[in-house]
């Protein structure tokens, strides 16, 4: 097959596939895992599980080169693959030669330490999967996978916007003092991916009670430096129903010195409490 003839002239594998028992292959995405391309195979050779890291795929020659022999695969007896992945491979070859997401990641580079780069351009895609309308729960169990809890807690503050909406105003801001030292920015670049005090997302995972924890745990943070509010967050209907019931809790609505501020847009939810 020619498909497998390419991954192992490229290197990408050193599995030898028995074609006459194979019946199975599916094709993934799996930004866990170390190389562009693994391959795992069962005991009999009927199954085989191609996991692509789109990540590691960053020039457009190999993003089309791998296109094209995922069509091979189709081609040539692959009785089950995942389309969505040829899409997501597509995908990533447009996400990085879009000039807008080139202009981001410029300015990336110079707020974001260095060691978080990758889990920001990660995060970045999973944004843009989510606002074309894609699954993306599968990406961002990938993302926690590889990058623990910061991954996790990066990839939400990017999908609401706090990206643009804090992260970059506050640097922009401090590097415009002519005293600035990069640290200074960091020191506060920190503490927001890791307790994002402004912020709960809600989780599929997360109790009811963990939740109610957490948003109490917040607000008695931010009332500790001033901050009279808290955003929290919710996608899918799921998590809404799950935050609702939250928010209508005796001991919840004792804390707000007013009623909360709620927006729905489909199954993206965010509510502003006040305290």
């Amino acid at each position: 097959m020619k498909f497998f003839d390419w991954l192992k002239t490229n290197g990408l594998i050193n599995v030898n596939v028995n074609f006459p028992n194979l019946k199975n292959v599916k094709i993934l995405s799996d930004i866990s895992i170390k190389s562009p391309i693994n391959i795992k195979k069962n005991s009999d050779n009927a199954q085989l599980d191609i996991r692509i890291n789109p990540q590691k795929l960053t020039d457009p020659e190999s993003v089309e080169r791998v296109r094209k022999m995922l069509r091979a695969a189709v081609a040539e007896g692959g009785e089950l693959i995942e389309t969505s992945t040829q899409g997501l491979i597509s995908e990533v070859g447009q996400f990085q030669n879009d000039p807008e997401n080139i202009i981001l990641r410029e300015k990336l580079s110079k707020v974001i330490p260095h060691r978080d780069a990758a889990i920001w351009e990660a995060a970045l895609f999973i944004r843009r999967q989510h606002r074309e309308g894609h699954s993306v729960s599968e990406l961002k169990t990938d993302i926690r996978l590889r990058y623990g809890d910061k991954g996790k807690n990066i990839a939400n503050l990017c999908s609401t916007g706090y990206l643009e909406e804090i992260i970059i105003p506050i640097y922009d801001e401090l590097s415009s003092k002519p005293d600035f030292v990069y640290s200074e920015f960091k020191s506060q670049y920190d503490v927001i991916v890791t307790k994002y005090p402004f912020a709960v997302f809600i989780s599929r995972t997360e109790t009811s009670d963990d939740a109610m924890k957490e948003i109490k745990e917040k607000i008695e943070y931010n009332k500790t430096y001033g901050v009279p509010s808290l955003n929290i967050h919710a996608i899918s209907q799921e998590n809404i129903e799950k935050i609702t019931d939250i928010l209508n809790k005796d001991d919840i609505k004792a804390l707000f010195s007013k009623p909360p501020d709620i927006k729905i847009d489909g199954d993206v939810y965010l509510a502003t409490v006040y305290f």
